[in-house]
């Protein structure tokens, strides 16, 4: 069952994203290459941390972390959907934040790709 797996892939996605990206991440931007497939992965669970599929059904979340990634993820895709010309990368990096912390938040090349996805 495709959604038992997706489901099991995620659970405690925030540490697992942590524990596998975060230094690849620094260490792309520090050499000045894209992290584009990153920011792939991180817009894909940020949407997935809405706790809403595209049929409207809900997903459940399993991460210590639930409550303010959900949020975050519930920030920024309420307001890309609503009114674009309002959106900014704060809803972006604040949910970079939760994960990696804010000195990777902070860094417009990787919030900007994100954002993007």
């Amino acid at each position: 069952n495709i959604k038992d797996q997706l489901q099991r892939l995620a659970q405690d996605g925030s540490a697992k994203l942590f524990n596998t990206m975060k230094e690849p991440i620094e260490e792309l931007l520090a050499e000045g290459k894209s992290v584009s497939m990153m920011a792939l992965a991180l817009a894909g669970y940020a949407r997935f941390m809405t706790g809403v599929d595209e049929q409207g059904r809900l997903i459940t979340l399993l991460d210590p972390l639930v409550d303010t990634l959900k949020d975050c993820a519930e920030r920024l895709f309420l307001y890309i959907e609503e009114d674009k010309e309002t959106v900014n990368l704060s809803h972006t990096t604040d949910f970079l934040e939760v994960i990696f912390g804010s000195k990777l938040a902070q860094d417009e090349r990787l919030a900007q790709q994100v954002f993007e996805w």
